[in-house]
């Protein structure tokens, strides 16, 4: 997935290949004629380190100066975009969820983010396939995020959307 800054100026890329999973940030040219074209790589912020460990990334979007991107094992990171658009990481900065957050969408007009989560099933017991949802978090004014609720809907979130 790719978000854009708010700002247009930086486009964030999630890299999910799976030597080298990474977020690649990207400058986009903002006048003349090639205004809007992507232009140099500012970083490759890599996806395992000391302290952004397990799980691939996902989706991705931007909230004020965060990157929130969903992880196959943690749940959402919250990552910080510096003033020149490159990326640090916080520890600490997550916010763990069972099951599997495939995407996020950020509210439109309040300070919430919404995720699609499949908690598998057991194969053995009368729920084989598990359940569907979507997760509500807030934002807090540091940009972490907590949990609020989780809504079964049935429907699998993550393939309707292929």
């Amino acid at each position: 997935s790719f978000c854009v800054h708010p700002s247009g100026r930086w486009l964030y890329i999630v890299n999910v290949g799976p030597s080298d999973p990474s977020i690649l940030v990207f400058s986009i040219v903002e006048t003349g004629a090639n205004a809007g074209k992507l232009g140099s790589v500012l970083q490759t912020f890599p996806v395992y380190t000391d302290e952004f460990t397990g799980g691939f990334p996902g989706k991705c979007v931007i909230s004020s100066n965060q990157l929130y991107v969903t992880s196959t094992s943690v749940g959402v990171r919250a990552i910080n975009i510096t003033s020149d658009g490159t990326l640090i990481f916080t520890p600490g900065n997550e916010t763990f969820r069972p099951g599997l957050l495939e995407f996020i969408e950020r509210h439109p007009s309040k300070p919430f983010f919404y995720a699609g989560v499949h908690i598998a099933g057991d194969p053995d017991s009368s729920d084989p396939f598990g359940s569907y949802g979507i997760e509500k978090f807030a934002i807090h004014a540091d940009g972490s995020l907590i949990f609020i609720a989780r809504f079964d809907t049935g429907a699998d979130p993550i393939l309707s959307l292929v």
